[in-house]
């Protein structure tokens, strides 16, 4: 049993050790391969010590102080009567032109009519009195200040009739709301409002019969007076006629009984005879009259019966209109008189009065507002056209003067050379325009020498000054020129960042020649001091990379850390840096591959 339990002790232990031994090769070799894979970096110590400091450059050799002959026209050129290199006295001629007016002028010329169409146009269709009109174009423009000062006063006087319409408006409401809440506190009136409903209906209801009573009242006399003008006059003709007809009778019987009474003997016999006659002829006649009106007397009764039966139906039809009036009169007064009887009846009356009162100043305030509106629209209206003319003259008169001054700077026919001097450039030729300001031509004035310009950092600025004499590479090809820095400024190209250093240059030169110089040579102590093949540089500036040891279980590692630098000198091979840097610290100088910040790298053997 003891046997068995130490040989299993003794196969897990050498595996174990083969197993570790396998793992420790393998690691040997994954490392050495991912060595022999990382980039080799060569690398110089940090120092410090001195730096004789030169700048060097290259620049373009020009004309110093060049006179450029311009023009302030467009004009076509005629012709060219010099060419490069000629030597010209002052008032030569180098261009002819064309006869015509420049291109400006003519352009000016159209600007101006244009801006005075505009100008006329503006004042026919606006508002603007002619004394206001006289007044802008004599320069009696009202200051803007003023102008500024009516269109706000217009403004607050608005503001102000919008604050009193809103305060009327409020105190309308306020008013409306007590009256309304009066008006729920009164008795309650459905009783009365029901009889005043009820006895209009009876009302409508009685006028309703009167008015059919009245039609039948009108058509019932239409047909009584077929009998005559008027219901009394059939009454009386009807009468009339029967008591003629009557007292025409009496009269014959008296006469007949007279007659009878008598002989022919009679002396009066004659007399009663036509006594007789007479009264026979008139009864005849009063018989044959009333029979007329006998014969209708039957329709004349009926149309009467008719008429009496109708007119007094509309006379009791009236009645009752009369009384449903009254009735509609006394409910409505009940209905008054109980609407009326609230506790807070002289309240309401007086917030009523208030009322009415309140909406008239709200109707007064509103119609402030209106004018006040009115009155801003107009003033903004009166300052914008005031301004706008005010402009547009402005114009006029400013065009005008360019006008005029492109006259009387107008050029002849030709144009003279303005100096003495060399011809070093030609820049149009005969059929071509000219342009403002463009330089025609390029004359070096006689005595005067050349210049050479570079830029450089402000350190390396520091480590010159004004007097140095520059030294030329490949000087024996310019075994008499000299080189010398004039002036130190500021190069604008850079924002402020560098400096332009400015040579003077003398010698057999000439314009266009490049030159590369070197000037300077102060020496001075620095702290940190690293290769010149050490310094990089990318988006975020220069900088350089040092090498960090770190320890592992299968030796030393090395990273490249980046340190932003500042370059403060440098020579041929050294550079003088301010960095975050102790000073004993490793830089990379070359590698075999590129290396990145926070990458692995191997040293050189």
């Amino acid at each position: 049993m003891n046997e068995t339990a130490k040989k299993r002790r003794d196969w897990v232990k050498n595996a174990a050790i083969i197993f570790l031994s396998i793992m420790l090769v393998l690691t040997f070799f994954s490392n050495t391969i991912m060595n022999y894979s990382l980039p080799e970096v060569a690398t110089q110590a940090v120092t410090s010590g001195t730096i004789t400091t030169k700048v060097r450059g290259s620049g373009t050799v020009s004309v110093s102080e060049p006179y450029n002959v311009t023009v302030k026209e467009s004009r076509v050129i005629k012709s060219v009567d010099v060419k490069k290199g000629d030597v010209v006295e002052k008032g030569a001629i180098l261009f002819e032109l064309e006869d015509s007016d420049s291109t400006e002028l003519k352009e000016a010329e159209s600007t101006l009519s244009q801006l005075i169409l505009d100008y006329q146009k503006a004042i026919l269709n606006g508002d603007t009195s002619l004394s206001k009109v006289n007044q802008i174009e004599e320069g009696k423009i009202t200051d803007m200040t003023t102008l500024q000062q009516k269109v706000e006063n217009a403004k607050n006087a608005v503001k102000a009739a919008e604050d009193d319409v809103a305060a009327r408006t409020s105190d309308v409401a306020s008013i409306q709301k007590q009256v309304d809440l009066l008006n729920n506190e009164t008795v309650d009136t459905s009783d009365e409002e029901a009889a005043v409903t009820k006895a209009n209906k009876a009302l409508t209801k009685a006028q309703a019969a009167l008015s059919k009573a009245e039609n039948t009242k009108t058509s019932t006399e239409e047909k009584v007076l077929e009998f005559g003008s008027s219901i009394g006059e059939v009454r009386t003709l009807y009468s009339s006629k029967e008591t003629a007809y009557n007292d025409a009778v009496t009269a014959y019987d008296t006469a007949k009984k007279a007659f009878d009474a008598v002989t022919t003997t009679d002396s009066t016999y004659a007399d009663l005879k036509a006594a007789l006659d007479s009264a026979t002829k008139a009864k005849d006649t009063a018989a044959s009259e009333f029979e007329k009106v006998k014969a209708s007397k039957s329709s004349i009764d009926s149309a009467l019966s008719a008429y009496d039966k109708a007119a007094a139906a509309y006379e009791s039809a009236t009645t009752k209109v009369t009384d449903c009036t009254q009735a509609v009169t006394e409910a409505e007064a009940a209905l008054t008189a109980k609407t009326s009887s609230t506790a807070n009846k002289n309240e309401l009356a007086d917030l009523n009065g208030q009322l009415i009162e309140a909406n008239d100043q709200l109707t007064r305030a509103n119609a402030t507002l209106t004018e006040a509106q009115s009155d801003q629209e107009d003033i903004l209206k009166q300052v914008l056209e005031e301004v706008d003319l005010g402009g547009q003259n402005d114009k006029i008169k400013e065009q005008q003067e360019k006008v005029d001054k492109l006259k009387s700077e107008a050029i002849g026919a030709t144009i003279e050379a303005p100096v003495a001097g060399t011809v070093t450039s030609l820049a149009k030729a005969a059929g071509e325009s000219t342009t403002p300001d463009e330089a025609l031509a390029v004359i070096q004035i006689a005595d005067k020498g050349f210049s050479l310009s570079f830029s450089v950092s402000e350190q390396q600025a520091k480590s010159v000054a004004v007097g140095d004499v520059a030294d030329i590479e490949d000087s024996w090809n310019y075994e008499d020129c000299k080189v010398t820095l004039a002036s130190i400024k500021a190069d604008s190209e850079s924002k402020g960042k560098n400096k332009l250093l400015v040579f003077d240059v003398t010698g057999e030169i000439s314009d266009g020649q490049q030159l590369n110089v070197t000037v300077g040579s102060k020496s001075a102590n620095y702290d940190l001091i690293v290769p010149t093949s050490a310094i990089r540089e990318d988006k975020n500036g220069k900088f350089i990379l040092t090498v960090e040891s770190k320890n592992s279980p299968l030796g030393n590692r090395y990273i490249a850390t980046r340190v932003d630098v500042e370059i403060l000198a440098s020579d041929e091979t050294q550079t003088a840096v301010s960095a975050g840097l102790y000073g004993y610290e490793y830089v990379i100088t070359t590698s075999t591959k590129p290396v990145e910040a926070g990458k692995q790298v191997r040293l050189a053997d």
